[in-house]
């Protein structure tokens, strides 16, 4: 999605049979590059946020927190943690 110079992606999902092969990095880099020549000052994506192997992928990636609220009610009966923990910070909600 573009909105003048602040564009936004949907989180890229690799089958599992491919991942740590290099098909992520690639993906994102060449929508980077993309986002790039056709002048975004930004590329956002919002990651699930209880998805830590996602977010530490696009950190590696170069984005950065910008800040995020993300709230949801879990149906099926499974309990979330009350708190993350990503490169040795921990963050509690």
């Amino acid at each position: 999605m573009v909105e003048g110079e602040d564009f936004t992606m949907d989180p890229i999902v690799v089958a599992s049979s491919f991942r740590g092969k290099g098909a992520g990095k690639q993906l994102v880099k060449a929508l980077i590059s993309e986002a790039q020549e056709l002048g975004a000052s930004q590329l956002h994506v919002e990651p699930v946020v209880r998805n830590a192997e996602a977010i530490k992928f696009y950190h590696e990636m170069g984005f950065v927190n910008v800040g995020q609220v993300q709230l949801f009610i879990e149906f099926s009966g499974k309990k979330w943690s009350k708190s993350l923990k990503l490169h040795k910070r921990k963050f509690e909600f």
